[in-house]
């Protein structure tokens, strides 16, 4: 009978900061209220960007939102410079600000 023997293939971890811990939770918190109330909504602000500019969208667009004490949107702006003014930037902040 072979003998089983257990390797360990790391050093030493030191557990996460509470701190992570937190954010990750604050990130799902987020994705979740963004999947079950929002995503009809962007889903259908996709399809009318791709209605006029003439070909399927299919792509992630970067996002930020600031959050207000109490979780009030406070503010939402493209991520990236070149999404700014664009047909992305006036469908999408559209959906969140209703």
């Amino acid at each position: 009978m072979a003998e089983k023997t257990y390797a360990s293939l790391r050093d030493w971890v030191e557990p996460a900061h509470p701190g992570i811990v937190q954010l990750l939770d604050d990130l799902v918190s987020l994705y979740t209220v963004i999947r079950d109330e929002y995503q009809v909504q962007l889903d259908a602000a996709f399809d009318r960007v791709s209605r006029q500019i003439g070909f399927v969208v299919t792509t992630t667009i970067p996002v930020v939102f600031e959050i207000a004490e109490g979780g009030r949107l406070k503010n939402i702006k493209m991520g990236a410079e070149n999404l700014n003014d664009t047909l992305f930037q006036r469908e999408l902040t559209a959906v969140f600000k209703a």
